[in-house]
This record gives structure tokens, C-alpha cells and sequence, in this order.
């Protein structure tokens, strides 16, 4: 059986789209609730920005703006050229298992170095998880089909709206309880 052989049709591009955003959302609050009771310590990333939650009401079109381009830009960098590159150069092997397996340690490397990318030790279990989470769809989006489009658009959405889940949920930490 080919792990990523079956592309998504469009109902199933758009509602995995927003189930790995909200997969991924809800990973990183309990996961960071877990981690904040280990410590005995508040752990929650995005409340560290104060200086940028606080001016959120004031720039929130830049500040979308900018989500926006950071997650597309991120996807670029982290899935859709690697992936693409790998994909279309894995197509070739007659083996699909042997391809596959360097498929998924692709995804794991790329994953690990878009974790590695973020601020603190923990986004290996954060950025890591979600790294993987974009790379599957991706691929099932279409990636591994060589519909590259249609695979960007959907991990790129994805992104956006976990990053947007997760700059409101500062936000309103900082407003409700008046932050850290």
C-alpha cells in the first residue's frame, strides 16, 4: 500500500485544512498546559510577545499582513520546495516502499529543522508535530501527486489560520487576564 498514493478531493483538502489548524492548535494549549505543570512555570509561547500583543489592537492589519507572509513563507521554506524537490525526485525509484521510506525521513529532517527554527526547546514538540502534520498534507493535498498548487494552498491556509488561532488566543490572554 503507498502511504500518500490517494490524493484528497476538494471537500477533503478544505476540511483537512481546518482539522490539522485545529489538530494543531489544541496540541500546542495542552501541550503547553503539560508542560507549564511539569515546570510549575507558565509555558505558553505566544504570550511571550507582550510588546507585540499589546500594540495588537493597534497594527492588526500589519500584524495579519505579516502572519500571512510568515506562514506562506515558512511553508515555502519548510514543505513546498523541499517536498516538491524530493517528491518529484523520488517519483523515479521503481521501489515505492524504499521511496517511501526516504519520503518520511525527509519529512522527519525537515520537520526537526522547522522546529529547530523556533524560539524554545519545547517547539521540537510543538513546531515538530506540526511540522509533520503540514508534510502529510501536502502530500495527500496533492504534493505527492505532482499537484503542487493545489498542496501549497492547502498547508499554506493551514498555517495561517493555526497562526491566527494562535495570535488570538495571546491576544485575549493578555486582555483577559493582563498577561504574565
Amino acid at each position: 500500500m503507498d502511504l500518500f498514493k490517494r490524493q484528497l478531493n476538494n471537500k477533503e483538502k478544505i476540511l483537512w485544512t481546518l482539522i490539522v489548524s485545529l489538530l494543531g492548535f489544541n496540541y500546542t494549549l495542552f501541550f503547553c498546559c503539560f508542560i507549564s505543570l511539569a515546570l510549575d512555570d507558565l509555558f505558553f509561547p505566544q504570550v511571550y510577545f507582550l510588546k507585540f500583543w499589546h500594540s495588537f489592537g493597534k497594527g492588526m492589519g500589519v500584524n495579519l499582513r505579516n502572519i500571512i507572509i510568515y506562514s506562506a513563507g515558512e511553508e515555502v521554506v519548510w514543505r513546498i520546495l523541499p517536498l516538491t524537490l524530493i517528491s518529484f525526485l523520488l517519483l523515479g525509484l521503481k521501489n515505492r516502499k524504499f521511496a517511501n521510506v526516504l519520503l518520511i525521513i525527509s519529512i522527519l529532517f525537515l520537520s526537526l529543522g522547522f522546529a529547530l527554527s523556533h524560539t524554545t526547546r519545547f517547539n521540537i514538540f510543538i513546531q515538530g508535530i506540526l511540522g509533520l502534520l503540514w508534510s502529510y498534507l501536502f502530500l495527500k493535498a496533492g504534493g505527492y501527486q505532482q499537484r503542487y498548487f493545489e498542496a501549497s494552498l492547502a498547508v499554506i491556509f493551514s498555517h495561517i489560520l493555526y497562526n491566527l488561532l494562535v495570535l488570538f488566543n495571546g491576544y485575549f490572554f493578555v486582555k483577559i487576564f493582563g498577561g504574565l
